[in-house]
């Protein structure tokens, strides 16, 4: 016999089961990237695998159509974004 929770919608239908990866909100921010290229920012608990998830936001002021070339890399307990000058916003997420 399994044990957890399950939910049903108003129509009956499984819509989260026991068996489901759920994503949990970790941390939001902003971070100013400078001439250097980069920031850090420290993330507790965050390794570098897939049951970590972060987002980049758009730098202010960027026009539609512009490709930005940011990015961030995960490390222990360490979340690095690159990136043109510029603040960005950043959510991490677990899962």
């Amino acid at each position: 016999m399994a044990y957890g929770m399950q939910i049903y919608n108003a129509s009956g239908a499984l819509t989260i089961d026991y068996v489901d990866r759920l994503i949990r909100f970790v941390q939001t921010g902003t971070a100013s990237v400078s001439s250097s290229g980069y920031v850090d920012i420290t993330i507790s608990g965050m390794a570098n695998n897939d049951s970590w998830i972060v987002l980049l936001g758009s730098r202010p002021g960027m026009s539609a159509g512009t490709s930005p070339s940011n990015y961030a890399t995960k490390s222990t307990n360490n979340l690095r974004i690159y990136g043109a000058s510029g603040t960005y916003t950043y959510y991490v997420f677990r899962g």
